[in-house]
């Protein structure tokens, strides 16, 4: 049995998935549709999930911008991207107590619808608080966006929209809402809606009310396939629109429960746009640092090489003045050897000048003697060894001749 109903829903995605291709030519591109629902009002006042004060007043106050200022009852806004020339271009309505959407005149319409539906609540037995964590949230605010292009061609957009939602939420729950026209961020056209999680059921033909935000958003699970419930509806009536998220929404917009799966959550225009330009200049941030990366790492390139080349030099300019420093040593070394060389060659010199000063007083002796030796006819001497003359007896001192 499971396995033929497993087989019908399958083939009838089938063809869901066939007449959105051949439909395909024939309906409007867009760009992208961003559905939030994180914003809050509390019983107490408090609005959005952590700040803000001002309850259902302040909040319309907020969002019926256009219906104060035509009314000469402006009000400067925090917001700076809301443009106030353009401020009376916005378009507020709110559901009547005959279930009417009504263009507002007043910006109180809107807070007395919901007020309206509130009440209605209570009256049927709706119990509400305001203390602690117990305080109740009796508004859930939701926003959406789709891109100018589809606004031009679909001029009925807003309240193509609005039935989707009052078919999900209830027709009564949907109180009233506002498209915003003056904001340059985003410069798109947006929808600010109010739901009063009111949930009816009948028991013994009598009607009872809750007041619960958990009977609607049972967990972030149920937000996403609502987020994909909304993009079928529209393709149902002639948009062309991607089913999933952008790669952006899919990245951010969710959480990993505890079992380790992805619930994708959607996001408002706002928060599209802010995480894509914070992407652009991540992007830009992330460039401008490759490129000074770049820079330094040529730098220290080049200064490795300078240093590298500066060592060399200094090594090569050492060897050179190691080399000089030895040559230096060896030439005065050598001069120094020249030096003693020249004393031991004047010292030779003299040493045989003298020897020969010598030896020719010693051979004029010899030669006188010998004269002297033949005067007096002494027998023929012995030969002298230094001039081959015959050596005779040296003659006493008182007899020496010398010339």
């Amino acid at each position: 049995m499971k396995n033929k109903e497993s087989s019908r829903n399958s083939s009838a995605n089938s063809d869901l998935s066939l007449r959105y291709k051949l439909r395909r030519k024939e309906v409007i591109k867009i760009g992208y549709l961003s559905f939030d629902a994180s914003l809050k009002i509390h019983y107490s006042g408090k609005y959005t999930s952590t700040t803000g004060h001002g309850g259902i007043a302040g909040y319309i106050r907020h969002i019926d911008r256009g219906t104060d200022k035509m009314n000469g009852c402006e009000v400067q806004h925090s917001n700076p991207d809301i443009d106030s020339d353009l401020t009376l271009q916005n378009e507020s309505y709110y559901k009547d107590s005959n279930g009417e959407w009504q263009k507002t005149s007043h910006s109180k319409d809107m807070a007395d619808a919901i007020n309206r539906r509130i009440e209605y609540a209570k009256e049927h037995g709706a119990r509400i608080s305001t203390k602690g964590k117990n305080d109740t949230v009796i508004v859930r605010l939701l926003v959406v966006q789709i891109d100018k292009e589809t606004i031009s061609e679909h001029k009925n957009w807003t309240f193509d929209i609005i039935e989707i939602l009052e078919k999900e939420f209830g027709a009564d729950n949907i109180t009233g809402f506002s498209v915003h026209k003056d904001e340059t961020n985003p410069q798109n056209p947006h929808l600010h809606i109010s739901f009063i999680p009111c949930h009816e059921s009948q028991k013994n033909g009598e009607i009872k009310c809750t007041i619960s935000q958990t009977n609607f958003f049972k967990n972030p699970k149920q937000l996403a396939a609502l987020h994909r419930k909304i993009r079928k509806s529209l393709l149902d009536k002639g948009y062309e629109i991607e089913l999933e998220n952008k790669p952006i929404e899919e990245h951010l917009a969710g959480y990993y429960d505890k079992n380790g799966e992805w619930y994708q959550q959607g996001l408002n225009a706002d928060q599209l746009k802010e995480l894509s330009d914070r992407k652009i200049n991540l992007r830009l941030e992330e460039i401008k640092i490759s490129i000074r990366r770049d820079e330094l790492d040529r730098l220290e390139t080049a200064v490795g090489d300078m240093m590298k080349s500066s060592k060399a030099e200094k090594e090569e300019l050492e060897k050179e003045r190691i080399s000089v420093e030895n040559d230096r040593a060896t030439v005065q070394a050598q001069l120094q050897a020249v030096a003693i060389k020249e004393m031991e060659v004047q010292k030779r010199e003299t040493e045989v000048a003298e020897i020969s000063v010598y030896d020719d007083f010693i051979c004029r002796v010899r030669l006188n003697a010998f004269q002297w030796s033949i005067r007096d006819s002494n027998p023929w001497p012995q030969q002298c060894e230094c001039c081959a003359l015959p050596t005779a007896p040296m003659p006493p001192k008182d007899k020496l001749i010398i010339t």
